[in-house]
């Protein structure tokens, strides 16, 4: 968390036309903060928007709203993951290399993913699982007084979690 804050700070000072400038879009329910560019930073944020909507439309009874904000990180490629969650990277690691990972902060969650990794999407894997895995937690989390059993929290997570994202449809 305190290198995710440390890169978001200098991004500021690099001039807007920059390579690889961080940009921030706003939906309706999420931040969206890039250095892939306003057009996928634009497109990450519909793609959350359409898991939310599609999650309250099939099940009413989760809540739409988490209790803090969620800003969602959505970095260009593997270099930039691995700037925001070095530990996945560093020496004696698991040598596992996440395309996604949720942090949780005083004021907001955080999502960190690599946007590219929309490259290995097929029509039957998604490739934002992890992501979408770590929102959909959340909002289970969020939608019962008690805490569900982790069986059935991380279940129901998993089935949501590999829903895949068109332009024109949504494959659950």
């Amino acid at each position: 968390l305190p290198t995710l804050v440390t890169l978001l700070a200098l991004s500021g000072s690099r001039p807007a036309n920059a390579p690889h400038a961080w940009v921030q879009v706003n939906s309706l329910h999420f931040a969206v903060v890039s250095n892939a560019g306003e057009k996928r930073a634009r497109d990450v944020a519909w793609q959350f928007e359409q898991i939310r909507s599609a999650i309250t439309t099939i099940w009413p009874w989760v809540k739409g709203d988490v209790d803090r904000p969620v800003l969602v990180l959505a970095a260009k490629d593997e270099n930039t993951m691995k700037l925001l969650v070095p530990e996945y990277w560093e020496k004696g690691s698991s040598g596992l290399h996440p395309s996604s990972v949720l942090a949780t902060g005083l004021d907001r969650h955080y999502i960190a993913l690599q946007a590219d990794a929309r490259a290995d999407d097929t029509e039957s894997i998604n490739p934002y699982y992890g992501s979408y895995w770590s929102y959909s937690a959340l909002l289970l989390d969020a939608s019962f007084e008690r805490e569900l059993p982790l069986w059935l929290r991380d279940g129901l997570a998993g089935v949501l979690s590999n829903t895949i994202v068109r332009e024109k449809e949504i494959r659950l």
